[in-house]
């Protein structure tokens, strides 16, 4: 009876086969450091003699917590695609199943996990119908990672991914920004979103009508939006205000909101230092109650307000738009 072996001194040259099976249907929806555990496991797993290692040691190898590594393993048995069996010593023996075997002969799967797979799968299936081709693995990922570390159920990404695709936006790395945003202002649930929207639609609303009136012909920059949104919820403008701000660029080669922004702050002091019954009340009102109590508010000479801008900076406007 003759015996094989195969010998490889160098573990870096070896080669560990991942069925397309894992990579397609249960990569997709698991977190990221589960799928590092699965990958270095399957390592060992594929090679010829016996290999003994801890929990302990692939955590540091992986850069995770012990915890992670226990939590992965776990996860793996749970989706059914390892086996976790307890020895003598205290240890464990890892058993990787062949996934396309095991479905072959009819593995029953968990009910809740199958629903779940199902509206995940759904979810995808109307991203890329939105998007006109596939998504990427990568892509998956990142959609994936919205759900699994911010709590996101589909309805809630759906609603993030169409907002932005009427935006015309598709990038994903803004996307992730976008989700980063939404889980920083506490939204949770499909009615969170549906109120972060109505709220930021009207901003957005807001910054389109400046952006227009100005002639500007591309999306606000993050730090124009907080200088917009403090002109009504810090100064207590309207838009007509707003605009009486942004005529005084007429007379500049380039139209700045630094500039309007300097204008609109300037005009804000002089109200609260000065009162006059010239002004009619209307032509500064607020919208909403500001943190500021504007009163007696004048009419202002905004040619002359922006003489003494220029005169202050020396004409330059210090903005770049």
């Amino acid at each position: 009876m003759s015996t094989f072996e195969y010998l490889l001194s160098n573990e870096d040259l070896g080669v560990s086969v991942v069925e397309n099976l894992f990579i397609n249907h249960y990569m997709p929806q698991a977190n990221g450091e589960y799928v590092k555990v699965y990958l270095w496991g399957l390592k060992y797993a594929a090679a010829s003699s016996h290999v003994k290692t801890d929990d302990h040691t692939i955590a540091q190898a992986l850069g995770l917590l012990e915890t992670d590594v226990v939590k992965a393993w776990e996860y793996w048995q749970q989706e059914g695609i390892i086996r976790l069996i307890p020895t003598a010593d205290g240890a464990q023996t890892i058993q990787y199943l062949n996934i396309q075997a095991m479905l072959l002969s009819g593995r029953p799967q968990n009910k809740a996990q199958t629903d779940r797979e199902k509206k995940r799968t759904q979810m995808f299936f109307q991203i890329e119908e939105l998007y006109a081709r596939p998504l990427s693995s990568e892509e998956l990922a990142v959609i994936n990672g919205w759900a699994d570390d911010y709590g996101f159920s589909e309805q809630v990404i759906l609603l993030l991914v169409n907002d932005c695709a009427k935006r015309d936006i598709k990038n994903f790395n803004y996307l992730s920004k976008v989700a980063k945003s939404w889980f920083d202002s506490d939204v949770k649930t499909y009615d969170d979103a549906l109120d972060y929207l109505s709220e930021n639609k009207l901003r957005w609303d807001r910054y389109f009508e400046i952006f227009k009136y100005l002639g500007f012909h591309r999306n606000p920059t993050e730090t124009e939006q907080k200088l917009i949104d403090s002109w009504f919820d810090k100064y207590g403008c309207d838009m007509q205000a707003v605009k009486q701000a942004c005529d005084t660029t007429a007379s500049t080669d380039k139209p700045s909101i630094k500039y309007i922004n300097t204008v609109i702050k300037n005009r804000s002091e002089e109200n609260s230092a000065e009162s006059t019954e010239k002004q009619p009340k209307k032509a500064f009102a607020a919208k909403k109650k500001s943190r500021h109590r504007l009163t007696d508010v004048h009419d202002y000479d905004f040619t002359e307000l922006e003489k003494r801008w220029l005169n202050k900076t020396g004409g330059n406007d210090e903005a770049s738009d």
